[in-house]
């Protein structure tokens, strides 16, 4: 294969390699993005600003998932629920009158 400008080597990064024109594809669709986001500021459009938010926030998810800046450990989330102990009294809510 012939060595050119344009042809695609891989970057050594903390997670592994990526190809060097996948993350100057990644960086020229987010330039492209926060472009969009000031445009949405300057014209007073929040709509599309939170969906340039959104975009933005995606491209660099997406470019610490490649290059293993991302930590996606599972997380282990323990729930401790303490209920009140049995009494002597009934619950207001389940005393019924119910017809004989």
């Amino acid at each position: 294969m012939a060595d050119n400008a344009s042809a695609s080597f891989d970057l050594e990064l903390t997670g592994g390699t990526v190809s060097q024109s996948l993350a100057e594809q990644i960086g020229k669709l987010n330039a492209c993005t926060l472009r969009l986001l000031r445009r949405a500021e300057t014209v007073g459009r929040p709509d599309l600003t939170l969906k340039a938010i959104r975009e933005a926030r995606a491209n660099m998810e997406l470019l610490a998932r490649l290059t293993g800046a991302l930590d996606e450990a599972p997380v282990l989330v323990q729930t401790v629920v303490v209920m009140p102990g049995p009494s002597d009294e009934p619950e207001p809510c389940l005393i019924l009158d119910l017809p004989s």
